[in-house]
């Protein structure tokens, strides 16, 4: 069976991911506090965070998933933390760079600008995606190679769900078939996918 790594858009390389996804941090085990640019939010992204990435859906894609048959799904509410004003969805997306270039740092489209309330309150509501982890090991292609690519070791007979990390840190969000479908009939500007490379033990 084919698997699929499911990514954000991939757009101007690490300047739309900051605009697209922007970062969050966390205080233990509290909610996620977003870090990102607005009053758009697109329906699904995945921020930076210490350690690993975790997908966000906006307000109205969880109504949605919810309203689609993916039962297994959670999620947990995400905190508008700090939100700047950029209307970067209102640019040429197929132009090969920005409209605006940051100061220095992709980071500074967030991290160098000063936070807005008003564009706060006219975001989306956002929701953290909680997903089952089925940690995984990654093993090197060819050992003897250090450039050559790593693939995950699933376990033979073992029944995955639908969605799931491969780790709790640094791992893949991972998805089956029918939601890979799904996805890219549904919002299929804002993701991307490529094929698990595994092998089963």
């Amino acid at each position: 069976m084919d698997w699929f790594v499911l990514n954000q858009r991939r757009l101007w390389g690490d300047l739309g991911r900051v605009l697209i996804g922007g970062f969050f941090k966390r205080f233990g085990n509290g909610p996620m506090l977003l870090e990102r640019t607005g009053p758009f939010v697109p329906p699904f992204f995945v921020p930076w965070g210490p350690l690993f990435s975790r997908p966000v859906v906006s307000d109205t894609f969880k109504t949605t998933l919810a309203s689609s048959g993916f039962d297994e799904l959670k999620f947990r509410r995400a905190i508008k933390w700090k939100i700047v004003r950029k209307p970067w969805h209102e640019w040429d997306l197929a132009a090969d760079n920005p409209q605006e270039m940051p100061n220095n740092e992709p980071s500074d489209y967030v991290w160098g600008r000063i936070p807005n309330l008003l564009t706060a309150l006219q975001m989306e509501r956002c929701w953290e995606l909680i997903l089952p982890v089925s940690q995984m090991e990654y093993q090197s292609v060819d050992p003897d190679d250090e450039d050559s690519p790593n693939e995950a070791v699933m376990k033979k007979g073992f029944e995955y769900p639908r969605w799931f990390y491969t780790r709790k840190e640094y791992g893949d969000i991972v998805v089956s078939p029918p939601v890979r479908d799904w996805l890219q009939s549904t919002i299929p500007e804002w993701v991307q996918f490529e094929p698990l490379r595994y092998t089963i033990a």
